[in-house]
C-alpha cells in the first residue's frame, strides 16, 4: 500500500475529500517526525512503536589517503510491532 491508496481509504472511510485526507496525512505524518526529531518515542498502541536508535561513527578506509578515517554518526528509525498486530500478523500470515 502506498501514500495514495492510504489517501484514497482514508477519504471512503471517513467520508471526507481526498484532499483534506491527504492534509491529515501529512498533519500526522509531519507530528511523529518531529517528534523523532525529538528523540521521543512513539507507541500506537495495538500497532506498535517507533524509537530513534542513534548508530555510532565508524571508521572507514579511504583509498586515496591510504588511512583509516572516522565517518559521521547516524540516526536511523526502528519500529517494533505489538503483541497484538503480531498475533494478527501470523494468525492471518499477513492476508486479508
Amino acid at each position: 500500500m502506498n501514500t495514495a491508496e492510504i489517501i484514497k481509504r482514508l477519504a471512503r472511510q471517513s467520508s471526507i475529500t481526498q484532499v483534506k485526507a491527504k492534509r491529515l496525512l501529512k498533519l500526522h505524518t509531519d507530528n511523529m517526525a518531529q517528534h523523532l526529531a525529538q528523540g521521543d518515542q512513539l507507541v500506537l498502541r495495538g500497532f506498535g512503536s517507533f524509537k530513534v536508535i542513534q548508530q555510532p561513527a565508524k571508521k572507514v578506509w579511504n583509498p586515496a589517503k591510504k588511512c583509516f578515517q572516522t565517518g559521521i554518526s547516524k540516526n536511523n528509525t526502528r519500529f517494533k510491532a505489538s503483541p497484538k498486530m503480531t498475533s494478527w500478523l501470523n494468525q492471518n500470515n499477513g492476508n486479508e
